[in-house]
């Protein structure tokens, strides 16, 4: 059984005249459907239950412990003094929309993989 929550909507807007035309539409002069497969579509459903372990514990250990001003402090500090020398490929490696793309497609970055995208997109 896949997981969805409320704001996922995708089946219940498949129905919709404009999205059957659409579909419609494309079948008859592209060849293909625009709705992807169902288990793409229960995959991203299913997705929405991921988490950032890191940013889960950060949440529990500093604001569900210490508090929202010693996190917001925290957060302060990192982006006046920097966040240390991995916050790059955090922030590469945790990109939502290519995240999710991969994910679909069954693929996780290493670190190795993102360090080879930073030192690429360093020359572009």
């Amino acid at each position: 059984m896949t997981r969805a929550p409320t704001e996922f909507r995708y089946w219940d807007r498949l129905d919709r005249p404009a999205h059957r035309w659409m579909r419609r539409a494309s079948r008859a002069l592209g060849g293909f459907d625009l709705a992807p497969p169902d288990d793409v579509v229960r995959a991203f459903a299913d997705m929405y239950y991921d988490a950032d372990p890191l940013a889960e514990a950060f949440v529990r250990d500093v604001y569900l412990t210490r508090g929202m001003a010693a996190g917001r402090a925290m957060l302060e500090d990192a982006l006046a003094n920097g966040a240390g020398p991995d916050a790059p490929l955090t922030l590469m490696g945790g990109s939502v929309a290519p995240g999710i793309a991969l994910r679909a497609m069954g693929y996780r970055p290493s670190r190795a993989d993102i360090e080879a995208t930073m030192h690429f997109w360093r020359y572009v």
